[in-house]
């Protein structure tokens, strides 16, 4: 994989020179002034959670996931390889959060129980990504960003309230040993 990307980035950053007349108009392809540039990056992020529950619990019934808010917080550095093509690693704290709820019934209606719960997960997070940037004036620039990431879970919480009702055989008709 990283020979792959290194492959991708070496032919861009080669290829640039031999860029036809036409597309140099469109794409500067000079040399950046600063090689380097660093930044900080925070946001909020949506997650969602999907499983294969259904398959797993034979009397489920209904299966609700609701997206929750998270955040992220890092810092990037921008190598500056042209003026169109930078190279962009940065690492990344990442919380990702979720509701859940799900529904179960017996296949004979003999009993109905319900798992309701949030998921929190946190993560370590660290994008490698070559960014196409090309200037409309001083204050417009659009970037096509595209590359791989690892992440690495550090830790999370799953809290939930198990809540089952039995309407099975009655409680004067079962035997006590």
């Amino acid at each position: 994989m990283r020979k792959t990307l290194l492959s991708i980035v070496a032919m861009l950053a080669f290829a640039t020179p031999f860029v036809s007349a036409q597309d140099q108009e469109f794409f500067d392809a000079g040399l950046p002034e600063k090689l380097f540039t660093i930044g900080i990056r925070t946001g909020v992020n949506t997650s969602n959670l999907s499983d294969n529950r259904s398959s797993a619990i034979t009397d489920l019934r209904s299966a609700r996931n609701q997206w929750k808010a998270g955040f992220s917080i890092g810092a990037v550095v921008d190598i500056n390889v042209r003026n169109f093509l930078v190279l962009q690693p940065g690492f990344f704290l990442q919380t990702r959060n979720h509701d859940y709820n799900y529904t179960m019934v017996g296949q004979n209606a003999d009993y109905w129980g319900n798992i309701e719960g949030n998921r929190s997960c946190s993560y370590f997070q660290i994008p490698i990504l070559a960014s196409l940037r090309k200037d409309f004036t001083e204050d417009l620039q659009v970037q096509v960003d595209f590359g791989p990431y690892f992440m690495y879970g550090i830790g999370g919480e799953d809290e939930q309230k198990y809540f089952e009702v039995d309407f099975g055989t009655p409680q004067a008709d079962k035997e006590i040993n």
